[in-house]
């Protein structure tokens, strides 16, 4: 991003002030007095015509930089322009050739002049930018500085949609010394808030500014003077909504959708399964590349635990019905096998079938037939386990709770966490 430094020109048609008689002579005499006073002369509070004493000091706030939101803050360059009365500076511009209406003081004589003592609030990161501050001296005795700040603005979520986000940064500029009464803030009529408009990076861009009057407590009752300004950041970003929630749920609904698939296609069902739990889980894992800290949200944590129960429970679900259908299969195996030996025997014997119900719990035929031979001589030969409840009835039963459960678990999620989603 291209930084630039604007540097305040405070010019005389900006303020329309009356000149009044001149204190010196010309600005370099006004200079020598100042290098040659004491710091008790020229820095202490100018006097103000304001009845209640307080000295009124106009603001402009200048925001040249911006860097991207991050852990929903914002950090920012801003020059603060101030402008004040102090009749002791007055001087006759007509003296110089040409004539020059303001003159920029030298460093070294920063410290022999009143100033307001205005920093940012919050100011979060330390402020080494003292050096680069510019004060101008204009002739009728009205002085302009112009500081460079560099802080850390917190911002406030306002709005969240699906795919963007916006953002309340809010600052204020206040005295670090100086009461209400003693010091009185305003806004500038002319441009008192000035912004970069435009992108701050390829996703985040300042909509608009505001700035208005406030009064900050600072102790005991006391107030401070103060000027409060508000940017308004429209984040856009690959929404967590069509990275993270949309497909976790397409997830889930494919998990349901195989309980349609036929119970005999094993190869088909396992494969599918393996592939839905699978993705998930990179899902769940990748997410925080893809959105760093979101997993510090409990929404996400909630939301993505919620899909992997549900697609690992599809898969173990049908393992179960699987289960099932392969002894339903082995029983009707041993069954019809079971028919044929007792056709076989019937045809051999002379004897018709024989049903299961007439066999003697030794797996011996009751009737008597050839001495001493049977075909149920092995009673494990057709060994059946008990099966209580049939493949079908199961699968049946997991279409239909498995979409009630998670039908219920969204409604829960939205209500209980559907604030936090984009947080």
């Amino acid at each position: 991003m291209n930084k630039f430094i604007t540097v305040i020109v405070i010019g005389f048609d900006l303020f329309h002030y009356k000149f009044a008689a001149a204190g010196f002579a010309s600005f370099q005499e006004l200079e020598t007095t100042l290098l040659q006073a004491t710091l008790s002369k020229y820095a202490r509070r100018p006097h103000s015509s304001d009845p209640d004493g307080a000295v009124n000091v106009g603001v402009r706030a200048v925001f040249t930089d911006l860097q991207p939101l991050q852990r929903e803050s914002i950090d920012v360059i801003v020059h603060i322009q101030s402008i004040w009365e102090d009749e002791r500076l007055k001087y006759n511009a007509t003296s110089g050739t040409p004539a020059r209406m303001n003159e920029t003081l030298i460093y070294a004589l920063h410290e022999k002049i009143w100033k307001p003592d205005l920093y940012l609030e919050p100011e979060w990161t330390l402020n080494n930018d003292a050096e680069k501050m510019n004060i101008r001296i204009i002739a009728n005795g009205h002085v302009g500085k112009n500081k460079r700040f560099r802080a850390t603005i917190p911002c406030t979520t306002s709005f969240v949609g699906i795919e963007h986000t916006d953002f309340i940064c809010t600052t204020r500029v206040m005295s670090y010394s100086y009461f209400d009464n003693e010091v009185k803030l305003y806004w500038v009529a002319d441009e008192s808030l000035r912004l970069k408009y435009g992108a701050i990076d390829a996703e985040s861009e300042i909509t608009r500014g505001e700035n208005d009057t406030c009064h900050w407590d600072t102790f005991d009752g006391m107030n401070t003077s103060c000027i409060e300004v508000k940017l308004f950041v429209t984040r856009r970003f690959p929404s967590i909504f069509y990275r993270l929630y949309l497909p976790s749920f397409m997830a889930v609904l494919m998990a349901w959708s195989s309980f349609w698939i036929h119970r005999d296609e094993a190869s088909a069902r396992i494969k599918l399964g393996t592939l839905i739990v699978w993705t998930v889980m990179t899902g769940y894992i990748s997410i925080e590349v893809a959105f760093p800290n979101y997993l510090d949200n409990i929404a996400g944590n909630v939301w993505m635990l919620g899909c992997m129960f549900f697609t690992w429970a599809s898969f173990i679900l049908y393992v179960i019905i699987h289960v099932v259908r392969r002894r339903e299969k082995t029983k009707a195996r041993h069954d019809e096998e079971r028919e044929k030996e007792k056709e076989k025997e019937a045809k051999r014997t002379g004897e018709r079938a024989l049903s299961i119900s007439a066999l003697h719990p030794d797996a011996r035929l009751e009737s008597r037939g050839l001495k001493g031979y049977s075909v149920w001589n092995n009673r494990n030969k057709f060994k059946v386990t008990k099966i209580y409840i049939s493949s079908f009835t199961l699968e049946r039963w997991c279409r239909i709770w498995f979409g009630i459960f998670f039908i219920g678990f969204t409604i829960f999620f939205l209500a209980f966490f559907g604030q936090d989603m984009f947080v």
